[in-house]
C-alpha cells in the first residue's frame, strides 16, 4: 500500500501481516485502503505522509497504543476507529490476533476544502480513538468494494470517498489552529481563493500570490504550505481541475477549449492532470455523481 509504505505491519511471529486485499490508489486525490490479518497478536509502527483511519474488526483487544507523545492502554472493540494525522511517529500492540481495515487520506482534498471555506492549518484536534458510525459505514462500503476489486475506481468509490473526507474535515478539522502564528489569516486565504479562481485562465505567478497576501516571494510558499498542507502549484492545479470538470459538464465544450479556459497547456496536459488527480478522463471524470457533486457553483462565485 504505497501511502502507508512508511508503516510496518507485523504479526505475533515476526512475519508480515496477511494482506487480504488493497486498492492501488493511482489518483492522487483518492483513499487508499487496505485489509490487514495479524495472527498470534500484531505490532505497527512507523509514519506516512497521508492521514490514515485504522479500524479494528476483530474481537476485542487490549491494545497499548503511542501517537506522537500520547500513549493510550485500552480495549479495542469491533468497530473501534482511530484517526491518525501524518507525519507523526505511531505504534500499536496487542498479543491477540486481529483484523484490521487502515485507509490512507492524501492531504490535497482537505486542503481544497480548507481553502473553500478560508479555514487555514485546519489540523485535527487530537489523537481520535473511540467510535464514529459514519466513518465506519462509509469505510465498510469502501472495504465491499475493494473486496470484489473495483475498490479505486469508478461513481461508487469516488462518491464514498469525498463523503469521507468532507465528514472528517468537518467533524475533526474545522476550525482548528486558526490563532497560531506562522500561517496565513482566513482573510488572506480568502483573497487568495477569489483570486486564482478569477485568473485561473491566466499564467497565475507566485510573486503575484504573495503580494496579494502581503508577503514577501521567498516566505511565501512555506507560509502556504503550512496554512494549507500543499504547495501553491498543487492548490492552483486542482482548482484549475474543478473548473475543468464544470466545464465539461456544464456547457460540454471541447477537451482543447477546456484547457485553454483552464489555465492547461493544451488538451493532453489537461488529460494527463485529469488522469493523475480522478484515475478518469475527463469526460468520465465529469460525469461521476461525486464530481458534480464537489463541482458546484460555490468554486466559481469568486470569478
Amino acid at each position: 500500500m504505497r501511502r502507508l509504505d512508511k508503516i510496518s505491519f507485523v504479526q505475533g511471529d515476526g512475519d508480515r501481516a496477511q494482506t487480504l486485499y488493497q486498492t492501488a490508489g493511482r489518483a492522487e486525490g483518492e483513499v487508499c485502503l487496505a485489509r490487514f490479518r495479524f495472527r498470534g497478536g500484531a505490532f505497527v509502527s512507523g509514519s506516512s505522509a497521508c492521514h490514515w483511519v485504522t479500524i479494528h474488526l476483530d474481537q476485542p483487544s487490549r491494545m497499548c497504543c503511542r501517537i506522537g507523545k500520547y500513549r493510550s492502554d485500552h480495549v479495542a472493540m469491533p468497530g473501534t476507529v482511530v484517526i491518525c494525522p501524518a507525519d507523526i511517529d505511531v505504534t500499536a500492540e496487542t498479543d491477540s490476533s486481529c483484523d484490521s481495515l487502515c485507509l490512507a487520506l492524501s492531504k490535497a482534498p482537505f486542503a481544497l476544502l480548507a481553502a473553500e471555506r478560508a479555514q487555514p492549518n485546519a489540523d485535527f484536534s487530537g489523537v481520535l480513538l473511540g467510535r464514529d458510525d459514519t466513518v465506519l459505514a462509509i469505510a465498510r462500503e469502501l472495504a465491499d468494494e475493494a473486496a470484489v476489486g473495483s475498490g479505486g475506481h469508478g461513481a461508487a468509490w469516488r462518491e464514498l470517498s469525498n463523503d469521507l473526507f468532507e465528514h472528517i474535515f468537518e467533524r475533526y478539522l474545522l476550525g482548528q489552529r486558526e490563532d497560531r502564528r506562522g500561517v496565513l489569516t482566513s482573510e488572506s486565504l480568502a483573497r487568495i481563493h477569489q483570486y486564482v479562481g478569477a485568473h485561473l485562465a491566466e499564467t497565475i505567478e507566485i510573486d503575484v500570490l504573495a503580494d496579494v497576501v502581503g508577503t514577501s516571494r521567498s516566505h511565501f510558499p512555506r507560509l502556504f504550505r503550512r496554512s494549507l498542507g500543499i504547495s501553491p502549484h498543487q492548490y492552483i492545479v486542482r482548482r484549475r481541475l474543478q473548473r475543468a470538470m464544470q466545464l465539461i459538464r456544464k456547457d460540454r465544450l471541447p477537451l482543447a477549449q477546456v484547457a485553454a479556459e483552464t489555465g492547461f497547456v493544451d488538451q493532453s496536459h489537461l488529460t494527463n492532470w485529469t488522469r493523475r488527480v480522478y484515475g478518469l478522463s475527463p469526460a468520465k471524470a465529469a460525469r461521476s455523481p461525486s464530481t458534480r457533486r464537489n463541482l458546484q457553483d460555490r468554486y466559481l462565485s469568486d470569478a
